[in-house]
Order: C-alpha cells, then structure tokens, then sequence
C-alpha cells in the first residue's frame, strides 16, 4: 500500500508498462545514434547530412522517449495528490489513466509542435522565394528539435523527482521548466499569465534548438547563416506571440464567463 491506503500494483502497472515502452523505444533510437549525437556535438556535418538522407525516425522516437520519461516523472509526484483529492472509486483508474494521459499529451504536443515548426518556416521561405524539399526541412527541423524536448524531458522529470519544481494535479501550469526564465525569476516577480507564457518560453533547451534549426534551414535552403536566422527568428515570434494570445484569449473567456 502507499501513502492513503492506496495499492502499489496500479502505479507498478502503470511503471513497468511506460518503462517497457521506453526500452522498445530505444532500439529505433539507437539505429539513429550517431546523427542524435553528431546534432548535438557536430551540427554542420549533422544537418548536412539528414537534408541530404532525410527521415523521422530518430526524432519521433526521442520524443517518444521524452513523453514516457515524463510520465513516469510526474506520476511520483502526482500520487499523493490521486490519494488526497479524488474519490475511492476514482483512484484507481486515475493512477492508470494519469501516466498515460501525460505521455500521450507529451506526444502529441511534441509532434504538434514538429510540424507546425516546419510548416510554418517553409511557408516563410516560400513567401520569401526560396523552395526546398519539405521533406528535407521537416527531418532538419525533426533533429533540431531533440534537446527540446528529450533534453528538457530529462531534466524536467530529475527536477520532479528530487522536488526542485513543485505543482500539484489541481495546478499543473505550475509545473515550470528549471530551465527556464520564469523559474529563474524571484517568485511573485512575474504574475500576470500573459508574462508568465512569455517568460516560460525563454528556456535553455528551446533556445538551443532554435540555434540548431537556423543552421539545419541554412542547410536545407543554401541561404546565408544571417538569412536563415531571419526566417527562423521570424517563426520564433509569432510562436511566441501565438501563444500569449491564446493566453490572453483564454483569460479574456474565462473573466467573461464569470461576469455572466
């Protein structure tokens, strides 16, 4: 039993299920290794060769790992929380459903994010004359993306675990990156929830892949580094831009809905 009378064989279900997920997960990774690891230590010669071989594998299969590293990361955290605040009859398909909630939402997400990243810089360069291999770009892109979601996913679930980052089922938005600015700044500093979007998005590992997909795209499109980093720090703020506005759109209905 665990904590409020709650039994250990959902959440063992549950971990072992994730954790034989992971470890099928890692031999498709591991076919891909040496362009994972050439990404991160030699990226010229990375990206110059997944816009010339492109394929998804090696990122897909990251952020498959990134998902279930996090649902396992968060379940911990999020146990004493199932016990306290849900019903018995709910207890034990929240321990079961949570982990994979968590992991399909990390998927998705990440895949989400993947390919509006790389629709949306080829339209940039489309409107700005340049054509490529969507293909290419979407694999470059792919690869660019690794540190942000698998790094961030390493870090974020040890941060978990060791107690460093704090939130509760009831408030996960307060779930914040370590490395990001947010979490950084004094707490109370920053409060308005548009702000907050804006801060949390200054992080570590997304800045990092952003630096990787400007010389992935430079790759792709034979541009100059200064021209690539045009196109992508143009996609960058409107990201960021998209998401304080759904943000403040969101805070917006919610206030309308209360004065009605």
């Amino acid at each position: 039993m665990i904590g409020n009378g709650l039994p250990t064989w959902p959440l063992a279900t549950a971990v072992v299920l994730l954790g034989g997920a992971a470890l099928a997960c890692v031999f498709p990774l591991y076919s891909r290794s040496e362009r994972v690891g050439a990404v991160i230590v030699a990226p010229q010669r990375a990206f110059q060769g997944v816009a010339a071989e492109p394929d998804w594998v090696g990122p897909f299969f990251a952020m498959l790992v990134a998902g279930l590293v996090l649902s396992v990361g968060f379940i911990g955290k999020m146990l004493p929380d199932i016990g306290d605040d849900f019903p018995g009859q709910l207890r034990l398909p929240m321990m079961i459903g949570l982990p994979v909630f968590i992991f399909l939402f990390g998927l998705v997400s990440s895949v989400a994010g993947w390919a509006i990243r790389a629709g949306a810089i080829w339209i940039i360069a489309r409107l700005a004359g340049k054509h490529a291999s969507y293909r290419s770009l979407f694999s470059v892109v792919g690869y660019a993306y690794i540190p942000q979601v698998l790094l961030a996913a390493l870090v974020m679930a040890g941060a978990v675990g060791f107690g460093f980052v704090e939130f509760s089922v009831a408030d996960i938005s307060n779930a914040v990156p370590p490395t990001s600015l947010l979490w950084l700044l004094p707490e109370g500093t920053v409060n308005a929830p548009v702000a907050k979007s804006l801060t949390a998005q200054i992080e570590l590992f997304a800045l990092w892949s952003l630096a990787l997909t400007i010389i992935g795209v430079q790759r792709v499109y034979a541009f100059d580094m200064s021209k690539a980093a045009a196109v992508v720090l143009l996609y960058w703020i409107l990201d960021i831009a998209a998401a304080a506005g759904f943000v403040a759109l969101m805070m917006g209905l919610q206030q309308l809905l209360v004065g009605g």
